[in-house]
């Protein structure tokens, strides 16, 4: 009994012993790096998370980022570093501390995520600080309306105030010099950049087109470093030195239309186009969406005005003029971007023509006889200083034609039989 009492006491007394050392293990397990209850993960998996969940969200943000317009860039990478670390923290399991209620950290997968985010974040600094790029020539733009050009000059990693040498070159020829300082205080996804803006009107010499021997050039000079790039030609082509017109008759078979039962055919409107534009090899002139112009367009019958078209004024691309209450069209119309013309609207349209017309109820003549319609353009003078018109006409004779019973003496003729038409036909003059 005795020594069995003994035993039984040594042996709970070892069973204590295990127990405390049992919980000192447990309690020095909890503490350690590892938390008892954290996710074991590959290492490849864990390349996998950090790659799609840290790195290719920051890489994309640095190329992408500028393009991003409803929060700037300097608030916007920030966010993305939050969002995508918290991202890879929940994903790896990574742990909380003792203090904030977790098991302890998991100091492979916290090294691993510490490691990813000084890299990223530190690759800007190292490109700007040690990989400090050659200077070049960046983009050169002109803004919407062709009013200003825009110069980058890029480096990674630039600092300080440069100065360039700018020389425009009109077929060859100097036409403006100056000297632009710039700093490199601006930055997107292709790297740091400096810009200077110079106005179009500063250096502008007259059209581009149409040939190459009047094209403009833009040499760039800093320090030890020059390039050249050729300015768009068609932004500084900016003076209408061609202009057309064409008129065509509105046919109508309806007798209410044609005055007479014995007409079957009559003219009721006429529609009427201009061009304007730069001298071509084609038809009809070049369209310039960058001019400013006003246009002119009056139908006159013999010495007598028919139709007196409101004077149209034309900016770029955006035609207006007072419609009358609707008796010329709308009041607006889009030239220079398909091509050079500009139907002038009516109050009618026609559906065989395919285009708004003028009836001849809206004209002040409307006798058969020849007309000339002529277009005269002026150039805005803020490119031009006292330009003339430029001015075209052609010519149509409005006449009826039918079958006629005896003579045919001018001064003696017969009266016609039969059914007649109307027609209104191009001619070489009046």
């Amino acid at each position: 009994m005795s020594d069995g009492g003994l035993l039984q006491k040594a042996i709970e007394q070892q069973s204590e012993s295990d127990e405390v050392l049992t919980g000192v293990v447990s309690t020095s397990n909890s503490s350690s790096a590892t938390p008892s209850d954290s996710k074991p993960i590959s290492f490849i998996g864990m390349m996998k998370i950090l790659f799609l969940g840290a790195i290719l969200p920051f890489f994309l943000l640095m190329w992408f980022g500028i393009y991003i317009d409803l929060i700037p860039i300097t608030i916007l990478t920030p966010l993305v570093i939050l969002a995508t670390l918290v991202f890879v923290w929940w994903k790896l399991d990574v742990g909380l501390p003792t203090k904030l209620g977790g098991n302890g950290f998991d100091l492979k997968k916290l090294f691993a995520v510490a490691m990813t985010y000084m890299i990223l974040v530190g690759t800007p600094f190292v490109f700007a600080t040690i990989f400090v790029g050659d200077i070049s020539l960046g983009e050169v733009e002109f803004n919407d309306d062709g009013s200003q050009l825009t110069i980058k000059i890029r480096q990674n990693g630039g600092s300080g105030t440069h100065d360039a040498m700018i020389v425009v070159l009109k077929g060859g020829v100097e036409v403006w010099s100056g000297i632009e300082s710039f700093s490199f205080n601006n930055n997107d996804y292709q790297g740091d950049y400096g810009e200077f803006t110079i106005q179009t009107l500063d250096f502008w010499s007259g059209n581009a087109l149409p040939t190459d021997s009047t094209s403009y050039t833009i040499s760039v000079s800093i320090g030890d470093y020059s390039s050249e790039v050729e300015l768009s030609s068609t932004v500084l082509t900016r003076v209408v030195t061609s202009v057309s017109s064409s008129s065509i008759g509105s046919i109508s078979n309806n007798a209410d239309d044609c005055e007479g039962e014995d007409k079957e055919t009559c003219i009721v409107a006429v529609g009427l186009t201009t061009w304007a534009g730069i001298t071509s090899l084609e038809d009809y002139p070049v369209p310039l969406p960058y001019a400013d112009y006003t246009i002119k367009a009056t139908l006159y019958y013999e010495n007598h005005v028919a139709i007196d078209y409101p004077m149209i004024s034309v900016e770029q691309t955006q035609a207006t003029w007072d419609s009358m209450g609707g008796k010329f069209g709308t009041g607006s119309g889009i030239v220079g971007i398909d091509g050079s013309q500009l139907a002038l609207t009516g109050s009618v349209n026609d559906n065989n023509l395919g285009m708004s017309v003028i009836p001849k109820s809206d004209w002040e003549e409307s006798d058969f006889g020849c007309y000339t319609f002529t277009v005269d353009v002026v150039p805005s003078s803020e490119w031009v200083d006292d330009a003339d018109a430029i001015s075209f006409s052609s010519y149509y004779t409005f006449e009826e034609t039918g079958a006629h019973d005896g003579s045919n003496d001018p001064q003696n003729p017969s009266p016609a039989h039969g059914p007649t038409d109307e027609s209104w036909t191009e001619v070489g003059s009046c």
